[in-house]
């Protein structure tokens, strides 16, 4: 399923015609990709056979790590959503990517609340997510999973370059149409924009500072390993 979402993601940031991609669809679709990888990520415990120290340190850490990376994505997705609505609303209840083109001249705040969002889904560094997801691939490889490490490290760098693609059509491209309110931070500084740019904040500072935060919750977490 995980496979079958990745998919579903490129197809909504290839398509060509205006009326297709949806904004919501490839947020929804980041949605189950990402729990996919954690779930994947989290049931490597109960597939290792190992009593090797290392190995077993690595599995731990990749279960640790898996449950932080669960953290960052209800943050992301919560500010993926909140921007979304945002922008939806602002563009006449169209979330068409292609009529959301050049808004980040019109809604700065929102913006930055989306593209920390999409980032710190699809691994980008220095954000809590990209530390999470990297440090999963390091922890893979050292168990010996391999297999599950190339699989990881390729739906990250096919989501990157997907939504990459859409940041440049936010951020850079012409605007869709002009409207008469030519939106600015006035027009977009509101509470929960306020709010999320606060939680994105969050999500960078942890992600510049992860060890002090990560080593407590997976010493934490080892105690519940088996």
């Amino acid at each position: 399923d995980v496979y079958k979402r990745q998919v579903l993601i490129l197809g909504q940031v290839i398509k060509k015609k205006e009326q297709e991609p949806s904004m919501f669809r490839l947020i929804s679709y980041s949605a189950f990709v990402n729990i996919g990888l954690i779930l994947v990520g989290m049931s490597i415990g109960g597939l290792n056979s190992s009593n090797n120290t290392e190995t077993l340190f690595a599995v731990q850490n990749v279960i640790g790590y898996s449950f932080i990376h669960m953290l960052n994505f209800i943050a992301a997705i919560f500010l993926c959503f909140l921007a979304s609505e945002k922008m939806t609303q602002w563009r006449e209840q169209s979330d068409n990517l292609f009529h959301l083109q050049g808004i980040a001249k019109e809604l700065p705040i929102t913006t930055f609340t989306l593209v920390i969002g999409l980032l710190s889904l699809a691994g980008g560094l220095p954000l809590l997510g990209g530390v999470t997801l990297y440090m999963i691939l390091y922890f893979l490889v050292v168990a010996g999973y391999w297999l599950f490490a190339v699989l990881l490290g390729g739906i990250i760098l096919i989501v990157l370059g997907s939504y990459f693609w859409v940041l440049k059509l936010v951020l850079w491209a012409k605007p869709f149409h002009q409207r008469i309110d030519k939106g600015g931070l006035s027009s977009d500084a509101s509470l929960p924009t306020i709010s999320g740019v606060i939680l994105a904040l969050l999500l960078i500072i942890f992600g510049l500072i992860p060890t002090p935060i990560t080593t407590g919750i997976i010493n934490g977490l080892v105690s519940l390993i088996p």
